[in-house]
């Protein structure tokens, strides 16, 4: 059976993008988990090419599916015009905004059509898609447009396993600073291991819109903020490893604790999904409802179960300080996600709380939890990031195809400067090679309990 045929698009070419992929496609077991192919502009992927300073061929293809991918030979499709070849690195223009969802879209027709068996993306800016007259939030508004999807989430899977590299190890390592304009950035020889850059992920002060699939108005808002709220959610499992496994799967094996004691394993995985996202926080308390946050434990437990935990333990986080306090702080606890914890036990869902948030990170990091249920962006967002920034993917859930991409943005401060790693593009096709020949979904990802327990 031949390895799947997996597309990297260039994503936004004034960002990092280009200099990742090339440097994904120097990697060697990028080759032997699957058949790779460059989406974008090949002008864009030379320069990229010699800013890394590699001997590659860059072989221009008519179709997506034609060619001989090589470590030395990258195989390139470019699906648009030329907008894209002259623009200037580290700065937002309309026309790189244009090129990347252009190439977005082409490869999920291919992908639709079997043409490739999954995509990975290198990382877009949202101001250039708007400066595009594209108004979507980002990549997964996109793709669910695209698919016909109306129920969708975003993923941030980080695997750890066989590595002996985890959440307790990630605390303790320098993570850098550097908050930019463009958002963290860490530089290749700062983090020669690790995901490179941290691109700002928040969106513009307001509330992001739900764009409803099979408009044929791309870009157009449609539904409400709560819709939007509802719809969508994004996930994080979060552990690492520090080099490449030697096959897709080898670092997901499930690792076993019991409930109630954590498990002293130091690879640890932890998935949390939030209720509400890119919202500003004075809109979260009137965005949650006691359906949405059931959806999300709902979420949780099904994807939890779908990559090997059998009995997944979901906790979830309190809206107010100290869980309100009984109603001193706030009665949202008890009026608005108390019902909702309690509707998913009755479903059979091991789900308990609402807790503290500050606690039950700190106890779901432990091994206490698989998941965790978090209210708004930041307070899941702030504990993960801190105890294990370096390496995650995401993986787009509900799409009839395989999305995966590094967690880094643009990372614009440092672009086309031969600064940025290629390790989170690399474990991005890894888990896009896993998942592509899963076809329906990861199966053995680690979590508390083992699969058939």
């Amino acid at each position: 059976m031949p390895s799947p045929r997996i597309a990297l698009t260039l994503g936004d070419v004034a960002g990092i993008g280009p200099e990742v992929v090339v440097r994904a496609w120097n990697e060697t077991a990028l080759h032997d988990w699957c058949r790779p192919v460059v989406v974008g502009h090949p002008d864009v992927v030379r320069r990229a090419v010699r800013l890394v300073g590699v001997p590659f061929e860059v072989q221009t293809v008519a179709r997506i599916d034609d060619g001989e991918p090589a470590k030395g030979t990258i195989v390139c499709w470019n699906p648009t015009d030329d907008q894209a070849a002259d623009v200037p690195p580290g700065q937002n223009d309309g026309r790189a905004g244009q090129a990347a969802c252009e190439y977005l879209s082409a490869a999920t027709e291919a992908a639709l059509a079997g043409r490739i068996d999954a995509i990975t993306t290198a990382p877009l800016s949202k101001a250039a898609l708007h400066r595009a007259g594209l108004f979507y939030p980002g990549h997964t508004e996109i793709l669910a447009e695209l698919c016909g999807v109306r129920e969708y989430a975003m993923m941030l899977y980080l695997g750890g396993g066989d590595s002996g590299f985890g959440i307790r190890d990630s605390v303790f390592r320098g993570q850098g600073t550097g908050d930019r304009d463009q958002g963290q950035s860490f530089s290749r020889e700062a983090q020669p291991s690790a995901t490179a850059i941290e691109s700002r992920k928040d969106e513009p002060r307001g509330t992001s819109r739900d764009r409803g699939p099979g408009t044929g108005d791309r870009g157009k808002a449609s539904g409400s903020a709560s819709e939007g709220a509802r719809r969508s959610a994004e996930y994080s499992v979060l552990s690492t490893h520090a080099t490449p496994p030697a096959s897709p799967s080898s670092s997901l094996k499930p690792q076993a604790s019991s409930h109630g004691a954590p498990a002293p394993d130091r690879r640890h995985s932890l998935g949390v999904v939030h209720v509400t996202l890119h919202t500003s926080i004075r809109s979260v308390p009137g965005l949650l409802t006691t359906a949405g946050i059931l959806e999300k434990i709902r979420l949780i437990d099904r994807f939890l179960r779908d990559v090997g935990c059998a009995k997944p333990r979901v906790g979830v986080c309190a809206l107010n300080p100290h869980a309100g306090e009984e109603g001193l702080f706030g009665d949202e606890e008890s009026a608005t996600i108390a019902p909702a914890v309690r509707a998913a036990s009755s479903e059979g869902i091991d789900a308990t709380g609402p807790f503290p948030a500050d606690t039950l990170l700190k106890r779901a990091c432990g091994g206490e939890f698989d998941g965790v249920v978090a209210m708004y962006h930041d307070q899941g967002h702030i504990a993960l990031k801190l105890v294990g920034f370096n390496r995650a993917v995401n993986v787009t859930l509900g799409l009839p195809i395989v999305r995966t991409s590094p967690s880094h943005g643009t990372a614009f401060d440092i672009a086309w400067q031969g600064q940025a790693s290629g390790a989170g593009m690399v474990e991005a096709v890894r888990v896009a090679a896993l998942l592509a020949e899963k076809k329906c979904g990861v199966r053995s990802a680690e979590c508390g309990t083992e699969a058939g327990e």
